[in-house]
């Protein structure tokens, strides 16, 4: 087992591939492109709708994942890097919610996350029991304590029109999106230790 060990040991091993590609042709990604336009009230347009097929799996094709962008600017490392404005964005709405965050003179802040998919408008009938827990846990809080609740409805991914993780101009998902994530839930994790020190030298009335 030493001698296994040590045969790697200062060696970075190769990355391990071989899983099926996601890649499309053209044909398949028109045709599920197009599925979004079976309505018989668009055939007036098909010839229209084709053509953006067209432009669309160009940009697929392309991996034009960031078709807009404009450069970092000062607060980068690399002023004139030519950055997606989604991720601009995205990165100045976690610097707010971090400034939030770091905030002692408001109440601490609560977020309670919905992680079911399912809801009275995708599984008839009846809401989720995470949505009603989630409900549940929020009255409580209200009502016991005087802290700032918010609650994160991930079923609304699946429900509402529109609405996806990590969207962007060519319809693929642009791998920025879970970096920034996961950066984001480590930089929360290092200053925790110090915010929790900080609010507690705090009085709260949490009656």
């Amino acid at each position: 087992m030493a001698g296994l060990v040590g045969k790697f040991v200062g060696k970075t091993p190769a990355p391990r591939k071989g899983m099926a590609s996601p890649k499309l042709s053209e044909k398949e990604f028109k045709a599920r492109y197009m599925q979004q336009f079976v309505d018989p009230a668009f055939e007036p347009v098909a010839r229209s709708i084709e053509q953006i097929a067209s432009i669309a799996w160009q940009a697929y094709a392309d991996s034009r994942k960031s078709p807009i962008t404009k450069k970092a600017g000062p607060t980068f490392s690399d002023p004139d890097y030519d950055l997606s404005v989604d991720w601009i964005a995205a990165h100045e709405a976690v610097l707010q919610a971090q400034r939030r965050h770091e905030d002692l003179t408001v109440p601490p802040r609560l977020l309670i996350i919905n992680g079911s998919s399912r809801s009275e408008h995708t599984c008839p009938g009846e809401m989720s029991k995470s949505f009603r827990l989630a409900e549940i846990a929020r009255e409580t809080i209200d009502k016991e304590t005087k802290l700032a609740v918010e609650i994160l409805d991930l079923s609304r991914l699946a429900s509402e029109y529109g609405r996806s993780w990590g969207n962007s101009s060519s319809g693929r998902k642009p791998s920025r999106w879970p970096r920034l994530a996961r950066s984001f839930v480590r930089m929360i994790r290092m200053r925790w230790d110090d915010d929790y020190k900080n609010r507690r030298s705090v009085k709260w009335d949490r009656s």
